[in-house]
């Protein structure tokens, strides 16, 4: 989702993202906002100061935002794409999602299902260096809180 912004020079065409201002959980994947996009990790570190919110923060670097996580994946590089599908195999499996919303305004969900269980957390573990109960506590921190955001960048994609 784009916005634009009125400037002196004319209009200029900014993001706008998840709602870190309100969210109870923060997901950081791909990306450090702090860095990258300043204005936006201002606005994530204020939802958590405001909030209290939980932050999950996957990265094979320690960087001041993966300090600050209340949840550290060290993933081994170019592995995010499994530890994701890994999370989506928790949430499913343990049946962590809003089943009325999927049931009525998702398309594919079987499909998805069907998906994941090729990525249980036993062998993602093994791909992304992760201990299995990071990554199922990723998935369950991040299902069960709410409001719930995702920050991810352009690094994900690359993964596909």
């Amino acid at each position: 989702m784009v916005a634009e912004i009125c400037t002196v020079g004319g209009p200029v065409m900014q993001e706008v993202g998840p709602d870190y201002r309100n969210a109870k959980c923060i997901f950081v994947c791909g990306g450090n906002p702090l860095v990258s996009h300043p204005d936006r990790g201002k606005d994530l570190l204020e939802g958590i100061a405001k909030n209290d919110a939980k932050l999950i923060v996957v990265d094979p670097r320690r960087t001041r935002l993966a300090g600050r996580a209340d949840l550290w994946l060290q993933i081994r590089p170019g592995t995010d794409v499994a530890l994701i599908l890994g999370m989506i195999h928790t949430i499913i499996a343990e049946e962590l999602y809003d089943k009325s919303f999927v049931d009525n305004w998702c398309y594919g969900f079987d499909e998805l299902r069907e998906h994941v269980e090729a990525f249980p957390p036993e062998e993602v573990a093994e791909l992304t260096w992760l201990p299995v109960d990071q990554i199922r506590e990723a998935a369950r921190l991040y299902a069960r809180t709410s409001p719930a955001v995702l920050h991810h960048r352009v690094a994900i994609e690359h993964n596909l």
